[in-house]
C-alpha cells in the first residue's frame, strides 16, 4: 500500500510540475504578444504623428470644461530623449477628455505621441502613451528613421487637421 501511494504522489508531482510549466509557457507567450501588438502600435503612432519624445511630466492644468464637448487640459513635459519632431527642453500639449473625467499627472517616464497643427500640440487620443522601457525606446527610434526616409505622403495619420 505504501509503494501505491508513493507511485500517485510521484504521478501527482510530475503532472503538476508538467502543468506548471504548460501555463507558465502560456502566460509568457500571452505577454510576448501583447509586448510585439504594442511595439506595432507604438510604431505606427511614430509614423503617423508630428512629435515623439521620452518625457517626465511636470505639471497639469485644467483649461476649460463644457459639458457637452468635455474638459480640455494643458500638460507640461520635460523632454528627456528626443525622438521625431521638432527638438524641445519642455513640451506642452492640450489634452481633451469627457466630461468630468480627471487627468492625473503620470511622474514615470514615458514616451508620448503627439499631434500638431497651427504650432501647437496635442494628444491623439488612447494609445498615445508608452512604458520608456529600453525595447520600446528603441522600437520608436528605428520607427523614427523610418519616418525621415518616406513623404509625408506615404505616413498614415492619427492626426486630425
Amino acid at each position: 500500500m505504501t509503494n501505491n501511494f508513493k507511485k500517485i504522489s510521484t504521478k501527482t508531482t510530475v503532472t503538476m510540475k508538467i502543468l506548471v510549466i504548460f501555463f507558465g509557457a502560456m502566460i509568457n507567450q500571452a505577454c510576448t504578444n501583447q509586448a510585439n501588438a504594442q511595439q506595432e502600435f507604438l510604431t505606427e503612432s511614430v509614423l503617423s504623428t508630428s512629435f515623439t519624445a521620452v518625457v517626465t511630466h511636470k505639471k497639469v492644468m485644467k483649461l476649460s470644461s463644457n459639458a457637452n464637448d468635455g474638459d480640455e487640459y494643458e500638460l507640461s513635459a520635460e523632454v528627456i530623449k528626443h525622438i521625431s519632431g521638432k527638438k524641445q527642453k519642455v513640451i506642452n500639449y492640450r489634452m481633451f477628455v469627457e466630461p468630468g473625467e480627471e487627468v492625473v499627472l503620470n511622474r514615470d517616464l514615458v514616451i508620448i505621441t503627439l499631434c500638431e497643427n497651427k504650432g501647437q500640440y496635442y494628444w491623439p487620443g488612447v494609445g498615445a502613451e508608452f512604458p520608456a522601457t529600453e525595447a520600446f525606446i528603441k522600437t520608436a527610434g528605428k520607427a523614427a528613421k523610418m519616418k525621415s526616409n518616406q513623404s509625408p505622403t506615404e505616413l498614415g495619420s492619427h492626426c486630425e487637421n
